[in-house]
């Protein structure tokens, strides 16, 4: 998983995953070979990310660049529905509130995603700046809807 952050003291590159679960297996099983997962951090990239954590002083940097994108299609759109989605996305940002915070059916998420708004990958706001590392790997999997399936043979 690819997780891009902004004003937060995390390591740069390729991050083993200390997953307990993992950890415990390995023990009991014992295994000739075992593949951990590997989660990279980098600094502000956001559109390679699967995953945004950004400390909440730089939230608005984040959100100018979608609130923009979205001014400019508004100023451009004859679509009433469009319009809507646009308006009701607007009211999001302005709130200081990512994207990928509110629910969408199929047809307004569908305008959303071709306006490659940044926010709308999941995207963790933290107060501080600095955490464990498991636990902010444990809250990008939550927030990204991932989970693993482990096999021991």
């Amino acid at each position: 998983m690819k997780i891009a952050y902004t004003g937060l003291d995390l390591p740069q590159g390729k991050i083993k995953f200390n997953d307990e679960i993992f950890v415990g297996l390995v023990k009991k099983f014992q295994p000739k070979k075992v593949s951990p997962y590997y989660f990279e951090f980098f600094p502000d990239n956001y559109e390679l990310a699967d995953l945004i954590m950004i400390n909440n002083e730089c939230l608005l940097d984040l959100l100018i660049l979608d609130i923009e994108k979205i001014e400019g299609r508004l100023t451009r759109t004859k679509d009433p529905f469009e319009k809507e989605v646009l308006e009701k996305s607007l009211v999001q940002l302005d709130d200081q509130k990512p994207i990928c915070d509110l629910r969408w059916d199929d047809t307004e998420q569908a305008v959303i995603k071709a306006l490659g708004l940044l926010s709308r990958t999941p995207t963790l706001v933290y107060e501080e700046t600095s955490a464990d590392i498991t636990l902010i790997c444990r809250d990008g999997m939550k927030k990204a809807s991932m989970m693993f399936f482990y096999t021991v043979g």
